[in-house]
């Protein structure tokens, strides 16, 4: 997914942190006060970095830092931040819940195994 929320780096940064509930890594960009196009993406290696800074992107979210992308993201200039495996995993599952309770009010949802970070 590819948005762009028009935000330089240390106001995407901490908006994700509030939603999120903080981070595990991070990469600054080359320009962190310009406003950032941003990929949110499952998976962090060098040649998806490379596809989505051909589509103008600034700062990449995934779960997980893979140590074997850092240099092509600093390469390209990218920022990233790595929420972290579990951390957006468990907020995934509640904004999951809370689609389905807006969906089907009388659907009673619990996710177990982590406090809702939004």
């Amino acid at each position: 997914m590819v948005a762009d929320p028009g935000l330089p780096w240390p106001e995407l940064l901490a908006q994700l942190d509030h939603e999120f509930g903080g981070h595990e890594a991070l990469v600054p960009p080359a320009d962190p006060g310009a406003p950032a196009r941003v990929a949110v993406m499952n998976a962090m290696r060098p040649e998806l970095l490379r596809e989505v800074h051909g589509r103008g992107v600034g700062v990449y979210v995934t779960g997980q830092l893979r140590p074997g992308a850092v240099d092509t993201a600093r390469g390209l200039g990218l920022g990233v931040v790595a929420l972290g495996h579990r951390r957006s995993e468990v907020w995934g599952l509640h904004q999951l819940a809370r689609e389905l309770r807006a969906a089907f009010p009388e659907l009673d949802t619990t996710v177990l195994g982590g406090r809702d970070p939004g």
